[in-house]
């Protein structure tokens, strides 16, 4: 069985010099024909999730009929298991002109993906939150004051994708550092030992000695402070639950 943030390294992330405002709050958005209905409603589900817990909204357009600043949405029809029968998830978001681009490079709801759909909402989530701004926290300028990077476990190929982004969007050093952040990749995300039966014995983050808020590391959901880093890029601080008590 895949770990889903381990195929996140995939994903591009976000630029502190790029702008992923929105007019209004509104996000005008298109899904590509290729996608499938049960497809759509997966990725709707999450748009709903950001809907209830910020102040933007999503605006279904035709294609023919968007703005220049828009949220474009491709599922590429490759299936969701590989040869082996083992579940693939992966995608990027990149910038078009304007337009911010989510795409999966695998199918969503069919064979192991639909049995594990916590996993890919999780993806899909982290994909939206990377779309409009936030940044990954593993990768903050101070993340080695809550955790260390075990470069010994790390393939040369995923190494850039732990490097510290200089470049880190305000947003995310906005908030407080959490280890279990949709936002942070989990200690066993691109390591050398991928597979369930080796017993994950060699983890690429761990939490530094003494800090003790780092039982879990990563989450296939977003947290409260995940909310308040998107909230205080877009919305008024106090327009979320997740800013009581921290």
């Amino acid at each position: 069985r895949m770990n889903i943030l381990s195929i996140l390294i995939l994903i591009v992330g976000a630029s502190s010099r790029q702008n992923f405002k929105w007019e209004n709050n509104i996000i005008p958005y298109y899904f590509e024909d290729s996608v499938s209905t049960e497809d759509m409603d997966l990725i709707k589900s999450q748009m709903i999730l950001i809907e209830e817990n910020t102040c933007l909204q999503f605006s279904a357009k035709p294609k023919d009929d968007v703005p220049r600043r828009h949220l474009r949405i491709a599922v590429n029809q490759t299936q969701c298991n590989d040869a082996d029968g083992k579940m693939r998830l992966s995608g990027r978001v990149d910038r078009d002109d304007g337009a911010a681009v989510l795409t999966s490079s695998f199918t969503l709801t069919d064979g192991e993906c639909g049995q594990n759909e916590y996993k890919v909402k999780g993806m899909i989530l982290h994909m939206l939150f990377l779309a409009f701004g936030a940044s990954y926290m593993h990768r903050r300028p101070d993340r080695d004051q809550y955790v260390q990077i075990n470069t010994d476990c790390i393939p040369d190929k995923n190494l850039k994708a732990f490097e510290i982004n200089t470049t880190t969007t305000w947003m995310a050093m906005s908030v407080p550092y959490t280890c279990d952040s949709l936002m942070h990749y989990r200690n066993d995300s691109g390591t050398k030992c991928s597979e369930d039966s080796c017993g994950w014995l060699c983890p690429t983050i761990l939490p530094r000695p003494g800090n003790m808020d780092c039982d879990k590391i990563g989450s296939y959901e977003a947290n409260d402070v995940d909310w308040l880093m998107l909230n205080m890029y877009h919305c008024p601080v106090d327009r979320t639950p997740a800013t009581k008590g921290i």
